[in-house]
């Protein structure tokens, strides 16, 4: 899939996190609130995992936020990563798994 805009691909990286599925609509409304610190997206509704694109410049200031999020609900954040192609997938992969 074409990438949708010319940012170079390491100027941000990717943190996915797991929440209860109930919670995605609360995670994405606040990270939403603070403008311009992560795009988010819901990458697999089901299994409650949710996708930040974060600004490296910005990436300290966003996991003071994860950290604060943490304390309101339960969450599981994957390593941070650059964009790879599955960023634009519809069939999402995810690094979770209850082994």
């Amino acid at each position: 899939m074409k990438r949708w805009n010319d940012y170079p691909e390491d100027a941000e990286l990717v943190y996915e996190v797991q929440v209860d599925p109930r919670q995605i609509h609360y995670v994405c409304c606040t990270t939403e609130a603070y403008e311009g610190l992560a795009v988010v997206r819901t990458k697999d509704e089901k299994l409650g995992i949710v996708q930040f694109w974060v600004p490296v410049p910005l990436r300290s200031e966003f996991e003071e936020f994860l950290d604060h999020l943490g304390k309101e609900i339960a969450l599981r954040v994957a390593a941070p990563r650059h964009h790879d192609d599955s960023d634009y997938d519809v069939n999402p992969n995810t690094p979770f798994h209850d082994d």
